[in-house]
């Protein structure tokens, strides 16, 4: 698959560059090299994306546990589930996939190839190119159920954002060329601002706020609900030990480039209900120069099992207890086990780890049940 790979990217590139200097040359025989090549670099892009890789012997659809390591997760204690990948079902069927390709292959081919000036079947052969995505991504949200709807529509709000965010950029750009009377110009500056900021809050959140696969498959294995659209980036909900809880797992795959390769990781975030009676306001990280607090809250004497993270109450005596017990023995609240940060405000802790690897059932199982615990101690 890395050598298929390897051939699609510039195969498409070119045929994308001979496109722009075909017209240049007497005859139309260039025009059907650059389509020839350009169908054979969009068939070989969607090959490498299905065919199983050579290096850990998986197809896109099958779990990626054999793409970490076991050294990654060598410092884990032994009673902590190795994070091995979760399986992952595509809703979407290869006809659709197929459909949406043939559609603007076909729009695009049609409009290069077919009469000058404008016709019906210009506009429709114009209007077939993007069709062929609009297509994808309305079969994406029929088979998606909720999820697949909701995330559509998220990605058009981040699509939006980005064009908001470029028109912004062309605008700062042009006022510095000088393009714009003096009196002008503070009227685009502000226009220009403006789109920045509004562009830079869509892409935020129409990307951050996609409901992910493998928190929803987890979610799905542990017996819990689907999470709705006003749960805002978790993907699934339920409870556990007593305690409601939902978790958001954003998973990057392992990639290289011709510098460097690197490997997979997670970031799982857990929110659990706390009564929290006392009005506990905590806050954990490790310890580090880069890892400051904005919360205001005083430092915490020494907690038994906590030496090497820097723990903020302000009510220190209700947070050592609980936080000593939650870390004796093997537990999941360490460095090893990814463990990044905790915060207890209101009604609501919340925690988060980040690992090496692929986010697992059996791993999430441990973290939900332990912060579960936690939480419950602080109720």
């Amino acid at each position: 698959m890395q050598i298929i790979k390897k051939i699609a990217q510039p195969l498409l590139y070119g045929s994308i560059a001979l496109f722009m200097v075909a017209g240049k040359f007497d005859g139309l025989w260039l025009y059907w090299v650059a389509a020839a090549a350009m169908a054979a670099g969009m068939v070989l892009f969607v090959a490498s994306a299905v065919l199983p890789d050579e290096k850990t012997g998986r197809s896109a659809g099958e779990p990626p546990q054999a793409s970490t390591p076991r050294s990654a997760h060598s410092g884990l204690p032994r009673s902590v589930p190795r994070p091995s990948g979760v399986q992952v079902k595509d809703e979407v069927p290869a006809w659709a996939y197929i459909t949406a390709f043939l559609m603007s292959l076909g729009g695009l081919l049609s409009f290069l190839f077919g009469p000058n000036g404008i016709s019906p079947r210009t506009v429709i052969s114009f209007g077939l190119i993007p069709g062929g995505l609009v297509f994808f991504l309305a079969a994406k949200a029929a088979y998606g159920g909720a999820i697949g709807l909701r995330n559509v529509l998220r990605g058009l709000v981040a699509f939006l954002g980005f064009l908001l965010l470029f028109a912004g950029i062309m605008g700062g750009v042009l006022i510095f060329a000088g393009f714009f009377s003096r009196e002008h110009k503070v009227f685009y500056a502000v226009g220009a601002a403006a789109a920045l900021l509004a562009g830079a809050g869509l892409t935020y959140y129409g990307m951050k706020y996609q409901q992910g696969p493998e928190g929803v498959a987890i979610g799905r294995e542990l017996g819990f609900q689907d999470a709705g659209g006003d749960d805002g980036v978790y993907d699934s909900k339920g409870a556990m030990n007593g305690v409601e809880l939902m978790f958001n797992v954003e998973q990057t795959a392992a990639h290289s480039t011709r510098h460097a390769s690197y490997p997979a990781h997670f970031r799982l975030e857990v929110l659990c209900a706390c009564a929290n009676p006392r009005g506990l306001r905590l806050e954990i990280q490790p310890e580090g120069f880069l890892n400051f607090s904005f919360s205001g809250l005083p430092k915490a004497p020494h907690v038994d099992y906590w030496d090497n993270y820097e723990i903020r109450a302000n009510l220190p005596d209700v947070a050592v207890g609980p936080l000593a017990a939650a870390k004796a023995g093997e537990n999941v609240f360490g460095e090893q086990a990814g463990f990044s940060s905790l915060t207890v405000d209101g009604n609501e802790l919340k925690l988060v780890f980040e690992l090496e690897g692929y986010a697992g059932t059996a791993y999430v199982r441990r973290v939900l049940d332990e912060a579960s615990r936690l939480a419950a101690a602080f109720s």
